[in-house]
């Protein structure tokens, strides 16, 4: 074919063919590498996804009883998410975890959630004893308690007074009991001694109106009306655990106990009973089921110079009863109400006579308990 000779149809059809099978060609190698980068991109996206999205397993560590701080790193390291439970003990020191929502062992993958309950409070003192004192003093010794060079005060609570053949003003009764641990400025609830009733009248119900159950139970021993816990009512507040109102009615004194509702739903694996809470509350059967009872406590301080009495006057009715744990100790429960006599003293006697107060207190000391309770923080 020579330069400017005019093309045939047949070899213009020929030419375009040619152009046509040209670009045809080059299309499908583009077409193919730009499919082979597509593939070669999206494999290498999936194999980075699928390699930074494997977690791996990591065995939960025991961390009950050890300090939040220093466990803290140990598993944000492990790539454990730890969420903070805050609660207020007086037993433990200061960030001291107390439980643990995935139990030590446990293989779980990297991002499990880990519920820690741990404490919050800064400092505690003991609550001194009040009991038998004059409520003049009262104020004096819950506001000057000295620990570890620092004074640290509480602060009066509710305040019942009841009658009683006590001396007027003596307190009968306090709450939380001596030897107790709480945190500076908590209340000290008290009982106090109103006198015997003027001649002539009945003894007078005083109001209660959410006060501690040691104080109602102990109030009901002096009326020698027995304390009947018909009606228990949940709550979520814990500083409302073991609180009562008293309503009262010919030969009882009705109450409303309020309990503190441990918050499962959020933290279900937290069992209640791994908490120090004050109050343990008992099943009835295992005080005495259908009974009117006393029960009675006793509690020797350091050096034997002083001890606390505690009397409790109850209704025994199909609800639980909350008795206050403060260490191990023993409850003794009389059946009906029981009284006490104090030791006889060294009277001169008439040679052949007995003496009265001798004879009521080999009475009293015969008299044996239905049962004795053992307590344990870990009683349901």
């Amino acid at each position: 074919m020579t330069h400017g000779k005019k093309l045939t149809p047949a070899e213009k059809k020929q030419r375009r063919d040619e152009r046509f099978r040209y670009l045809t060609g080059f299309a499908r190698v583009a077409i193919f590498y730009f499919l082979g980068l597509s593939l070669f991109f999206i494999a290498g996206f999936i194999i980075i996804t699928m390699r930074v999205s494997v977690k791996q397993d990591v065995t939960v560590p025991a961390v009950v009883g050890k300090l939040f701080l220093e466990e803290y790193n140990r598993l944000s390291d492990l790539g454990i998410k730890v969420n903070l439970e805050r609660y207020y003990s007086t037993e433990y020191p200061l960030g001291f975890i107390m439980a643990q929502s995935l139990p030590a062992g446990k293989v779980v993958k990297e991002g499990a959630k880990l519920t820690l309950l741990v404490n919050q409070s800064e400092s505690v003192v003991a609550v001194p004893l009040l009991v038998g004192i004059s409520e003049d003093l009262v104020d004096g010794i819950i506001g000057n308690i000295p620990v570890g060079g620092r004074t640290f005060k509480l602060q009066r609570g509710t305040v019942t007074r009841v009658t009683s053949e006590k001396p007027k003003g003596e307190v009968l009764e306090q709450h939380p009991p001596a030897g107790t641990m709480v945190t500076p400025n908590a209340p000290v609830s008290i009982l106090v001694s109103a006198g015997p009733p003027p001649k002539g009248q009945a003894a007078k119900v005083p109001v209660m109106n959410s006060v501690p159950v040691r104080i109602a139970a102990r109030a009901a021993y002096e009326l020698k009306l027995p304390l009947v816990l018909n009606e228990v009512a949940m709550t979520d507040l814990p500083e409302e655990d073991g609180l009562v109102t008293v309503t009262a009615i010919p030969d009882e004194l009705l109450a409303k106990i309020t309990r503190y509702r441990f918050p499962k739903k959020r933290n279900p694996a937290l069992a209640e009973n791994e908490l120090p809470f004050r109050f343990i509350w008992l099943a009835p059967e295992k005080v005495a089921a259908d009974k009117i009872v006393t029960l009675v406590s006793d509690a020797a301080f350091p050096g034997g110079a002083s001890e606390e009495q505690s009397f409790w006057y109850l209704k025994i009715t199909n609800q639980p009863v909350p008795l206050f744990l403060r260490t191990q100790e023993e409850i003794k429960v009389y059946d009906g109400f029981f009284a006490t006599a104090k030791p006889a003293q060294a009277v001169a006697v008439p040679e052949g006579a007995t003496s009265l107060l001798a004879e009521e207190q080999v009475a009293v000391n015969e008299v044996k308990p239905l049962k004795i309770l053992k307590l344990r923080s870990g009683d349901v």
